[in-house]
Order: structure tokens, then sequence, then C-alpha cells
């Protein structure tokens, strides 16, 4: 058993004051600030973790003294093929490694690994990677670094191994709530995954809301299907989806859910949705015009789309099962939204908009006139961007 004195106070405070902050990169500067008041001398700090992400699997955050918290870079699905990974002490202790220490100042030039010669370049003595054990049985790893002439003490080293487990802990516990966020937000939207992560979990939790409704539909979608292989049908859907699903983000919408070759989406308050909704939709646009540019060029036909825009009240929360829930909105506005997409197909209009939205915009528009709704006992009246 390690008595050293240093470790009782280092652990009590990740336990304590820094169970208290929130997120990872700055877990990990307080507690090498913490490691240097301790008389540890730690000038560069980092910590490895794979990661759940639809773009990214691994993440790298490294901490220096003087910040308030670590820089993270995100490396992509490639990273276990990625020659920089490969040639990393990190990549030995996620497979297996007890460990690793290198003694910069007693090395050649030589070096197995590229990281430690910009380090050795960059002043540090001495190099230090170790796991920390995770309860699902995966690893993260911790590299530890300092320039002090003659690198670590062996008692040193003593301290940072005994407190391992506990800074593992902590880290998962981070790592978990944002894994948590990740997935919410990515499955269900960003503000639809903050409500669900906040508690709002229950069968019937329901809020209502005036909102602009956006229902995207491919058009010719199954007779593509037929002609097309799945992975190129994909490829195309992704594709379709990026042009307009970007916009929608960088106007503050949400996209709801994807219905086979369909979008739902909704723009809610501040009172500038309606205006939000239709610069996000032109610039949808001109995105699918770029797409189908290089669809041509690769061969494949142009994608025509029908976009409807409706304004009115719906209901926001959880349906569905006991044990299966989904989180929608639901309400005649977002029936409507859909019926309103077919009538701009029927008319041949990309873009269509209903008497509602025309009214709220403040933009330019035109009426297409009046058309029977399926569901509406009267005909109403729909239009188009002037």
């Amino acid at each position: 058993m390690n008595d050293d004195p240093r470790i009782g106070p280092l652990r009590d405070w990740l336990l304590g004051e820094g169970a208290r902050l929130r997120f990872l990169e700055r877990l990990l500067a307080a507690f090498g600030a913490r490691l240097g008041a301790a008389g540890l001398p730690i000038d560069r700090a980092s910590l490895h973790a794979r990661i759940l992400h639809p773009q990214f699997m691994g993440a790298r955050l490294v901490w220096v003294p003087g910040e308030d918290q670590a820089a993270i870079y995100l490396a992509g699905h490639d990273l276990f093929t990625d020659p920089v990974f490969q040639r990393s002490p990190v990549r030995l202790v996620f497979e297996g490694a007890d460990g690793l220490r290198q003694r910069l100042e007693w090395s050649g030039d030589d070096d197995e690994f590229p990281i430690l010669t910009e380090l050795r370049a960059a002043g540090f003595t001495d190099y230090v990677a170790m796991p920390l054990p995770l309860s699902t049985g995966q690893r993260l790893a911790a590299t530890w670094a300092t320039r002090r002439p003659g690198g670590f003490a062996t008692d040193e080293l003593l301290v940072l191994d005994a407190l391992a487990p506990v800074l593992a802990m902590a880290a998962e516990v981070r790592l978990v709530r944002r894994l948590a966020r990740t997935l919410a937000t990515t499955y269900l939207g960003e503000r639809t995954g903050e409500w669900v992560l906040e508690g709002r979990i229950r069968r019937g939790d329901l809020e209502r809301i005036e909102a602009v409704v956006w229902f995207l539909d491919m058009r010719d979608f199954t007779a593509l299907a037929e002609r097309l292989d799945p992975d190129r049908l994909i490829d195309r859907l992704n594709r379709f989806f990026e042009a307009f699903g970007a916009p929608i983000a960088a106007h503050g919408g949400e996209i709801l859910k994807f219905i086979g070759d369909a979008m739902l989406a909704v723009f809610t308050g501040p009172a500038d949705e309606p205006c939000r909704a239709l610069a996000a939709a032109r610039a949808g646009f001109a995105n699918l015009d770029a797409l189908n540019a290089a669809l041509l060029g690769e061969g494949q036909p142009a994608i025509d789309c029908g976009l409807a825009l409706h304004r009115g009240s719906l209901s926001y929360g959880n349906i569905g099962t006991a044990t299966r829930l989904d989180f929608t909105v639901i309400g005649p506005a977002v029936n409507e939204a859909a019926r309103l997409q077919r009538v701009g197909r029927d008319l041949g209009a990309p873009l269509i908009l209903s008497a509602s939205f025309a009214g709220a915009c403040g933009a330019p528009t035109r009426s297409l006139g009046h058309h029977s709704v399926a569901g509406l006992e009267r005909p109403i009246e729909v239009f188009a961007p002037a």
C-alpha cells in the first residue's frame, strides 16, 4: 500500500471539489494544476478516449500549465488505421500494455514514436503513458511529461499510479454524460435531446407551441429505388438531407425525424421563425442546385423535391407505448404541412407556403390560388415566394 501523504488530498479533491467540474477538459486542467501544487513536475498531461459519435472515433485532451482547460482534438473513424496513431504509445496502452516510460534525456533521435521526438525537441525530459481502466472493461490512456532535469522520481510515478483508478472513475462519469448528450442530440435533435436529458421522458409529457413546420420530400423516390442499388440510394438520400439539414441548423431550426425520403423539422420562437425557415429553405435549394450539378457530373439523375412551410399550433413531446417512446410533434399543423407539400407537387412548385406562414414571414409572396387539400372541408389559398 502506498502511504505517500500526497495521495490522500489529491484523491479527496477528485472525489470532492473535482466532482463538481462538469467537463472533462476542465477536470484535467484543474487536476494537473493540483498535481503541480503538490510538487509533481507536470508540464504536459493528456487523456485519450474512444468515443461514440457519428463523425469521430477518438478524443485527445492535452493540458499544459497555465491553461484553465485542456485542448480537445477529435479523430475520425479511420483512427486505428491512421499511421500517426499506429506509431503512438497510446496505441500500445489501448491494446493492453501496462504502461510505457521513456526518459527523453537519455534517448537518441531514433525513437519508435514520433511524439517522443517532438517532446524532446520541446525540452521535455521524461514521458509516461498509463492505462485508466473503466467499468466496461475498456480503458482510457493518460500521459504525463516533464521538463525537469532528471525526469520523474520513482515516488512521483507511484503517486500517479495510485491516483489512476480515481481519475479513471472521474473521467468515465464525464464521458458517459457526454455520450448521452451526443446520442440524444444525434437521434433526437439539439432541443429535444436536451429535454430528454433534463428528465422529460414520461409518456404524455407534451408542450403546446406555436412553430413553423417544415416538411420536405424527395420526389420520384420509389422509381429511383427500383433502379439504384441500395448503397447508391442511401448515398443519394444522405447527400440530399445534408443539403437541407445544414441550413436548418444554421438558422436555428431542428430536424425532428427522417421519414423514408422525407424530412420533418420545426422552427420555434423567437417570433422571427418564419424568416429563419424561409432563409434556410432558400439556402437548401441553393445547396441542392450544387448537388444536382455534381450528380449530373457523376452520370446520375438530378434530385427533384418539394418543401412546404406552414405555421400553426402543435404539441411537442412523448407519445408511444409504455416502453417505447417517440419524441415528436403532433397536431393539425403537421398533417397540413405534409398535405401542402403534395399540393406543391401537383402544381410543380418546389417551395410552397401556407397562408399563415406567408402572412407571418414578411417576405414578398405570390398566390398560387385556392386548392383542395385532403382532410380540409374548404379549398385553401397557397403561396410561393415572389
